[in-house]
């Protein structure tokens, strides 16, 4: 039964975290001329108390703010936000696929880890999303100075078709953000596994911290290890601000000396010694992968995705079918006017 919600319907819960809930939606009958996108899109929902949390809802706004902006093939795309009843919500698109950390997840169930290839792809769309954001312009052409400051797997969608899409930008730095709603001093913001040394030090961030972040989690699909993350937070944001990167040639040997390289250098803990922007080490990435001969295409991704979601896909393909079928009846309802019968004769 789809849970009424202002002029959406939210068919079934798809998650659930520790600030909001996300539901595969569609429009509300007579909702569908009004602007609104035809379903199935996804609603992420605010709970009740924390839309009573001022940080929170700023975040949240922030996002949607942000969202009005970034408009990028490797960025999940945010159409609507809103307060109804109380709770405040953001309508983006539906993807149909997995984060990073499911697909860990199934990998290792399925006894099945993705090829290099496809880690390098995969890198490389979420580098080109990335790099579209950190050069967002203002109408004047002044830089807004956006970084995404949570990268981590959660945040990052695969479709099981090989499409890459960047989430969550709710904790996003960027400058036109009034000085009230910057993050506080020494208050650090994002998942500490997957933070740059500066982050991690509460220091000034530019796109090279988001870099950093990636340079991690292509370490980890590449050796199937964790990086930086230890026993307890403040471990781990020791170990991210001061412990080197171990070269990746002595977890697995057949990793080749120029992949080493690359992320060594996405690595460092220096901000000089790394790659100027996103762009640059996603060229770097895909010169090495060139080289070595390596067939990085984005069917690739899909092909892995398909082999080790085979049944969730035929799950989700039905469950889909059954939004959009749900979606045609309303309209049908609406497209037909009752039959109005004549008043009986006597006889």
């Amino acid at each position: 039964m789809a849970l009424p919600y202002g002029k959406y319907l939210l068919d079934r819960k798809l998650a659930e975290g520790g600030m909001a809930e996300i539901f595969l939606a569609r429009p509300a009958p007579g909702q569908g001329g009004q602007g609104v996108r035809p379903g199935p899109f996804v609603v992420k929902r605010l709970f009740a108390h924390q839309s009573a949390d001022t940080e929170f809802v700023r975040m949240f706004k922030n996002e949607a703010r942000l969202a009005a902006l970034l408009k990028h093939p490797n960025i999940v795309d945010i159409f609507d936000q809103g307060e109804i009843d109380g709770s405040f919500f953001l309508a983006m698109e539906f993807i149909n696929g997995e984060d990073l950390r499911s697909i860990a997840q199934q990998s290792d169930t399925m006894n099945r880890r993705p090829p290099l290839p496809v880690v390098g792809r995969i890198i490389m769309d979420m580098l080109a999303g990335l790099h579209y954001a950190h050069s967002l312009a203002d109408e004047n052409g002044k830089p807004l100075g956006v970084v995404h400051r949570d990268v981590s797997p959660q945040n990052i969608l695969v479709t099981y078709d090989g499409q890459v899409k960047i989430i969550d930008f709710g904790i996003a730095k960027a400058t036109m953000a009034a000085e009230s709603e910057q993050t506080q001093a020494g208050m650090v913001k994002g998942k500490y596994a997957y933070m740059s040394p500066e982050q991690a030090r509460s220091a000034k961030l530019d796109g090279r911290s988001d870099v950093f972040s990636v340079g991690i989690l292509l370490w980890e699909l590449i050796t199937w290890r964790r990086l930086f993350k230890r026993g307890t937070d403040l471990a781990t944001m020791v170990a991210v601000a001061e412990e080197p990167a171990p070269s990746m040639l002595l977890l697995t040997p057949d990793c080749p000396q120029a992949l080493d390289d690359v992320v060594q250098k996405a690595l460092a803990k220096d901000t000089e010694q790394r790659y100027r922007s996103a762009q640059e080490f996603a060229a770097a990435l895909g010169d090495c992968m060139t080289k070595l001969g390596w067939d990085f295409a984005p069917k690739a991704v899909g092909a892995y995705m398909s082999e080790i979601f085979r049944e969730r896909v035929a799950q989700r393909e039905s469950e889909l079918r059954a939004v959009m079928n749900a979606a045609k009846r309303d309209s049908l309802r609406q497209a037909v006017p009752a039959i109005q019968l004549p008043p009986s004769q006597p006889t």
